[in-house]
């Protein structure tokens, strides 16, 4: 756990031209930070990012692209998801 704070606190001190900051905002995206300019990157934003990348990375690692499509389209049948969509949706 402290190996985790630590990387958390090193992400944090990044600065915005810094090369790996784009790496970081995608993290914080994944965990949920909205991405405005006024609010600081949050390490619980972070955090997630980083569980649901690493989790997304291990299945990529021992399950095939093939096997991945068809379990997508196993819950787009069975929940009535939305394919692939990147247009982001307002929560009221």
């Amino acid at each position: 756990m402290q190996l985790a704070a630590m990387v958390l606190y090193e992400l944090l001190k990044l600065e915005p031209d810094e090369p790996m900051w784009k790496l970081v905002q995608c993290i914080a995206r994944l965990g949920g930070h909205q991405g405005k300019r006024r609010r600081p990157l949050s390490p619980t934003a972070l955090m997630r990012g980083m569980m649901r990348l690493c989790a997304a990375l291990d299945a990529l690692a021992e399950v095939d692209h093939k096997t991945l499509e068809r379990w997508r389209s196993q819950l787009h049948e069975l929940f009535g998801a939305q394919r692939h969509s990147r247009r982001r949706r307002r929560v009221l």
